[in-house]
């Protein structure tokens, strides 16, 4: 098996912790594996880049004010919790739903469950007074007014 694994020269770095000496040859097993698998397989989708799919992020900047639009369909506005911490916008919504129905004299329960969970970065120089958020057809659209005097000022470029 191992004559199908390319060949490597042994990394120079020394191992700092303990814990890094012992998990360096179960890390290095894994690589390996996962390079093989890979090569069989192909490249599969990483859990990345399926929830990139569904909540995607756009923000664009105004003179005024950032405007963060998030897809989330499927929800009710009364689900979502928006938050403001420093300069970090938080968005998360949940939503349960159960379905109780009766046939032939047996009782079924259905539940179905769905979370949505984000963290958006803005710039220092907003304003968390003026923020407000609103939905819309599956999209979120949060509006963070910027600080007065945030506006950048353009500097002139002399000749030398």
């Amino acid at each position: 098996m191992f004559k199908l694994l390319p060949w490597r020269r042994k990394e120079t770095k020394v191992p700092v912790t303990v814990e890094e000496e012992f998990f360096r040859p179960l890390a290095r097993l894994r690589d390996e594996l996962d390079r093989l698998v890979d090569r069989f397989f192909g490249k599969l989708p990483a859990a990345e880049e399926e929830s990139e799919r569904w909540g995607n992020v756009e923000l664009t900047e105004t003179d005024k004010e950032y405007v963060v639009k998030l897809d989330v369909p499927g929800f009710e506005p009364e689900e979502f919790d928006v938050q403001l911490s420093g300069n970090r916008l938080i968005v998360r919504a949940e939503k349960k739903a159960e379905k109780k129905k009766e046939e032939k004299g047996r009782a079924y329960q259905e539940v179905s469950y769905r979370s949505f969970h984000r963290l958006v970065t803005l710039p220092n120089v907003i304003d968390p007074q003026r923020v407000e958020a609103k939905y819309h057809s599956g999209v979120l659209e949060v509006h963070v007014g910027k600080k007065p005097g945030a506006a950048g000022r353009k500097v002139p470029v002399k000749a030398s």
